[in-house]
């Protein structure tokens, strides 16, 4: 997926800013991992609530944010507030009770969700942003942004836990990410797009825009079919299983994910077709 994002991003900037975007990527990937691994995994999922009996080495895996039990003298405990979880205290670069198949190959997967929230801002706000700044973006939300709001639903933290503590149901629940995921990484978008100020050229004195077309277009088309693909696994393996109910969950996800990105993409096409701007637009310059 990362490649997909590459391309695309790469694909719609300017020919000028070509390597900066591709190797910014790279770096997202390759900083955020190490990041994540360090500090990112153990806030999220050091005080985990949860068992996922597909994986041989998580189905014991589950010492409780609340009451850690008979896990009390193995592991320290996370952080509280009211009784909920807050954040993971164990588990730093993958030490202890990390060091088994199951909690391994978990760790694999979930950093492929921390990387894709941490790739999402690259997007808005490339061709606009130092290198050095990427680089510190990155290792902050991999380390601290992600790991501790994806705890508070993924790792058994105080949303999971609603049900519970306020009788709100089941308490947050989220299959894929849409929220840990897209949620945390549109929302950082946001920010920085607006914090930033516009490219150079994007706007007249009189604040009319002039568009920027990307240098490629081929390029940003081929990323976004190799990221369509990428979604299957991203959303079917959320399923963490593919035997029983588990089954039925990754097919089913499959599925939505194939409606939902060929409906999105045909609604962009015919958006841009009726309400897109004119063809004899001037373009920014190079």
């Amino acid at each position: 997926m990362q490649a997909g994002f590459a391309l695309v991003e790469t694909g719609f900037t300017r020919a000028k800013n070509v390597a900066h975007t591709m190797m910014m990527n790279l770096m997202v990937f390759c900083i955020g991992a190490l990041g994540y691994w360090l500090v990112g995994f153990a806030l999220q999922y050091g005080g985990i609530n949860y068992t996922y009996p597909a994986i041989n080495g998580l189905d014991a895996w589950a010492f409780s944010p609340v009451s850690m039990g008979d896990w009390a003298g193995l592991l320290e405990q996370p952080v509280l507030i009211g009784g909920s979880g807050v954040m993971g205290m164990s588990g730093f670069m993958l030490a202890g009770l990390g060091a088994n198949f199951g909690v391994l190959t978990f760790f694999l997967f979930q950093m492929v969700f921390m990387d894709t929230a941490a790739t999402i801002p690259t997007g808005s706000m490339a061709e606009r942003l130092k290198f050095s700044g990427f680089v510190i973006m990155s290792l902050w939300i991999s380390m601290f942004i992600y790991p501790i709001i994806g705890g508070w639903i993924w790792g058994g933290g105080w949303l999971a836990n609603l049900g519970r503590s306020l009788g709100l149901g089941n308490g947050a629940v989220d299959f894929s990410g849409s929220g840990v995921v897209h949620m945390v990484g549109g929302s950082l978008a946001l920010a920085g797009a607006i914090i930033i100020v516009p490219r150079i050229g994007r706007f007249n004195n009189d604040g009319s825009a002039n568009p920027i077309p990307g240098h490629n277009i081929p390029m940003g088309v081929f990323g976004t079919i190799i990221l369509f693909f990428g979604w299957f696994g991203f959303n079917a393996g959320s399923s963490l299983g593919f035997t029983g109910l588990f089954r039925d969950l990754a097919v089913l996800a499959a599925v939505n994910t194939l409606l939902a990105g060929a409906a999105g993409g045909a609604s962009a096409m015919a958006y841009m077709w009726l309400f897109g701007p004119p063809k004899n637009q001037t373009p920014a310059s190079p």
